[in-house]
C-alpha cells in the first residue's frame, strides 16, 4: 500500500536542498543555482519541476525554480535551527540589516530595497531578496539563518497583489520587518549559530 506523504512537496523540495549542501553535492547544485534566470532555467528542471503541484502555472514555477536557486546558492547563509524557524522573511531581513548596522553604523540598504516590495511582481520581488542575500552572505563575520521554507512559502503565495492571501503574503515582510525587536539573546543565538557552521 502506497503511503501518502503529509508533508508539502516544496517543503519536501527545500530539505533535500539543504541536504545536497551538506554534502557537498556540486552537479545537482550546479543545474539548480541556474535557475536563477529563464535563460538557463531548464538545467534545473529535473530537479525542480517534479515538486510543483501545477507545473504550467508560470508563477509556481518561477517560484520554485528562483528560490531553489537562492537556497543553492548561499550556503553560507544557514538554514535556522527549529526554535528560530519562527522567523519570517521579514524578521531575517532585519536581522541581516541589524548585522550591518553593527559593523557600519546606521544602515538602510535592506530597509531602502524592502519599502516598494509589496508592489513588485514575483520575478522582481525575489530579485529584490536575492540582493539581500548577496549583502547577508558578504558579510563575513554575523549571517543571520533563515527559514528557507518559509521563504519559499512567501513566494508560492505571492500572486498578482489582488487577492487577499496574496496581499497578505506581500505586507507581512514589511510588517515584520517593522515590528521585529530583537531581544539581544536572539540575534546573538541566530549569528552564534553561522559561527558555529564555520
Amino acid at each position: 500500500m502506497n503511503e501518502v506523504s503529509s508533508t508539502p512537496a516544496y517543503k519536501e523540495l527545500v530539505y533535500k536542498i539543504l541536504n545536497w549542501r551538506e554534502e557537498g553535492r556540486r552537479r545537482e547544485l550546479s543545474a539548480i543555482r541556474k535557475g536563477a534566470i529563464s535563460q538557463t532555467e531548464f538545467y534545473a528542471y529535473p530537479y525542480i519541476i517534479p515538486y510543483a503541484q501545477n507545473p504550467e502555472r508560470d508563477d509556481e514555477r518561477i517560484a520554485l525554480l528562483r528560490v531553489a536557486a537562492i537556497i543553492a546558492e548561499f550556503a553560507n547563509v544557514p538554514q535556522a535551527e527549529a526554535e528560530l524557524r519562527k522567523h519570517t522573511l521579514g524578521l531575517w531581513a532585519r536581522q541581516v540589516a541589524m548585522a550591518r548596522s553593527d559593523i557600519r553604523g546606521s544602515d538602510t540598504v535592506i530597509e531602502n530595497r524592502l519599502t516598494y516590495i509589496h508592489t513588485q511582481p514575483l520575478e522582481q520581488a525575489i530579485l529584490t531578496i536575492r540582493r539581500i542575500f548577496q549583502i547577508a552572505s558578504s558579510n563575513k563575520t554575523a549571517c543571520p539563518a533563515i527559514d528557507y521554507v518559509n521563504l519559499l512559502h512567501t513566494f508560492l503565495r505571492w500572486g498578482k497583489g489582488v487577492s487577499q492571501t496574496s496581499k497578505q503574503s506581500r505586507l507581512r515582510i514589511l510588517r515584520d520587518y517593522y515590528s521585529f525587536v530583537p531581544q539581544t539573546s536572539e540575534l546573538n543565538k541566530s549569528l552564534e549559530q553561522t559561527d558555529h557552521e564555520d
